[in-house]
């Protein structure tokens, strides 16, 4: 399939998302008109909207959020995404909402490149990954890490609080 015009650096980077992460392989669970041509993104009067919302339109990719005829947003959470991020995924410089790829098996680490969506607003979230290594320093810059280490505090401060209840349990028990 070849690239459409407009804005192909977007249309690369979800063509490197797809063909590296199991879209290809048919492990993905949903992959509704990914590399279907013409790109519905480019459509100004087409309403892209996420999975979760009844008003996408039937041309859009699964997952794929657009914006005035731009990708501001990947919900891809619990689709069975395998492998590894591609560094690709920076080719998609408009991304500024929502970052979900929770709930797959991505592995290995993330790239720098997902440091340039310095304007995720509405969420960032790879939680229940197999995701390996620190967070890159770049991701410092995305306004919803603020939300994503709040969650990640809370799992936290939960594992510590049943920690805490089986060392209690266990010393009452040896008493």
């Amino acid at each position: 399939t070849s690239a459409p015009t407009g804005h192909p650096s977007e249309w690369l980077g979800l063509s490197a998302l797809y063909h590296d992460t199991g879209g290809v392989g048919n492990y993905w669970t949903s992959r509704d008109n990914w590399m279907s041509y013409p790109f519905a993104c480019r459509d100004e009067s087409v309403a892209c909207l996420g999975p979760g919302s009844t008003e996408t339109d039937s041309a859009c990719w699964y997952g794929v959020i657009c914006h005035r005829g731009r990708v501001v947003g990947l919900d891809l959470a619990e689709n069975n995404l395998r492998n590894f991020l591609p560094t690709e995924i920076g080719y998609i410089a408009s991304l500024n909402g929502t970052l979900d790829l929770s709930k797959n098996s991505l592995t290995w680490s993330l790239p720098s490149e997902i440091g340039s969506f310095g304007g995720l607003k509405d969420a960032f979230d790879v939680s229940n990954n197999t995701i390996e290594g620190a967070l890159p320093s770049e991701v410092g810059y995305f306004s919803m890490l603020r939300q994503y280490l709040e969650r990640a505090m809370v799992h936290i401060a939960n594992l510590a609080a049943d920690l805490f209840l089986v060392l209690e349990v266990l010393l009452w028990s040896t008493r």
